[in-house]
């Protein structure tokens, strides 16, 4: 079945009506923040992806009707903000590379995840990636414009990036970056900044990749991306046979993803955790057994330096036993141990090694005081 991706660029706008009219005959995917111009305008995708993972997503999708947000499935990372995925109909995480936590989640289950490997730079990249790794032959990239014709549309005109009075909601050019042309996907030049190029060469190979594989079509006034067939606008597929009529779109995770994936059930995934914070929760009293004491607190630097080996053979020693426990802990320890080593021979040493052992000690109070409420609940 045809999947087209909804991107929130400015040829989003232009394909709005012909969105419409081949609604039901099409897998339709939002990406990011177009699913409030899709919203916006009374189109409801069957799958929303998203590639962020901050609070400001979550406050961003808590704006959009509750309702809408229950009839669609989430497609995202498995690092998604925890309170995201119940927000909608249901929530299908998977993983991106160079994730060892992810890996290793699996691993301790003796499962396999699919992986992304071209999963960046943003939230369409994602979209393609996964599209093609799940076999999809006719993929429509619509509003994946990385491009604009002038800085004043920059995305969709109905998107939230514009006010009521059309101006842009802020210095879009300040923010990402100063303009330059690149080659337009139907003639000519259009606009872009650096993080849209940077998007555009990583969906460029990730299409490399998977030559052969699938048709992509760029439709609309965006950026050439290479690997892409031109279309100018989406009623142009009215005219392609092999897209067939359906009412009912086929579910993606019972036609598709569940033969790719081997999903985690949410036992496995309590109980992974589980062991995680016990785990945890026993290394970060550890640390704090060598930290808490006055004198310790108030030791000459070079007795500082010889706490800090004690507390490397404990990191070593944990990276043996859980090298999940070990990476949420390493990069702490190791800032810490950084600034200890850098400022031990400097003529103020005495003065600031205490004040940062005991900036450490108070984190690591914090640490324990969390692992403690997240064990109780």
């Amino acid at each position: 079945m045809p999947v087209i991706v909804v991107g929130n660029g400015p040829s989003l706008e232009v394909a709005i009506a012909a969105l419409k009219t081949l609604r039901d005959q099409v897998i339709l995917i939002s990406c990011g923040t177009a699913l409030a111009t899709l919203l916006n305008n009374k189109i409801r995708p069957d799958y929303h992806i998203e590639l962020e993972k901050e609070a400001d997503t979550l406050t961003r999708l808590n704006k959009l009707p509750a309702a809408e947000l229950k009839c669609i499935s989430l497609l995202a990372t498995v690092e998604i903000h925890p309170a995201i995925p119940a927000l909608f109909k249901q929530a299908l995480l998977m993983a991106t590379t160079a994730n060892p936590i992810t890996d290793l989640l699996y691993k301790s289950h003796k499962r396999s995840a699919t992986i992304l490997d071209y999963s960046y730079y943003t939230v369409t990249n994602f979209a393609l990636d996964l599209l093609l790794q799940l076999n999809f032959q006719q993929i429509y990239l619509v509003g994946v414009d990385f491009g604009f014709a002038t800085i004043d549309t920059h995305h969709a005109s109905s998107s939230n990036y514009f006010n009521e009075q059309g101006k842009s909601v802020y210095d879009y050019e300040l923010q990402h970056g100063a303009t330059f042309e690149v080659q337009a996907n139907l003639n000519g030049a259009c606009l872009t900044v650096p993080a849209f190029n940077t998007a555009r060469l990583l969906m460029e190979q990730c299409l490399a990749a998977w030559a052969g594989n699938a048709i992509v079509y760029n439709v609309g006034h965006g950026a050439k991306i290479e690997g892409t067939k031109t279309l100018p606008c989406l009623p142009d597929i009215l005219n392609n046979s092999a897209l067939p009529a359906v009412k009912n779109p086929t579910v993606i995770k019972t036609s598709v993803i569940d033969k790719h994936f081997s999903l985690l059930t949410s036992e496995d995934t309590v109980n992974f955790i589980d062991d995680t914070l016990v785990l945890a929760n026993q290394f970060c009293r550890s640390l704090l057994a060598l930290w808490s004491t006055p004198t310790q607190i108030d030791c000459a630097p070079q007795q500082t330096l010889r706490i800090l080996a004690e507390q490397d053979q404990l990191l070593q020693a944990l990276k043996i036993q859980s090298r999940v426990v070990f990476e949420l802990f390493n990069g702490s320890c190791r800032y810490f141990s950084m600034l200890c080593h850098r400022y031990a021979k400097c003529s103020a040493a005495s003065t600031l090694i205490p004040g940062f052992t005991e900036h450490w000690r108070l984190l690591l109070q914090h640490y324990f005081t969390d692992l403690q409420q997240a064990l109780r609940t």
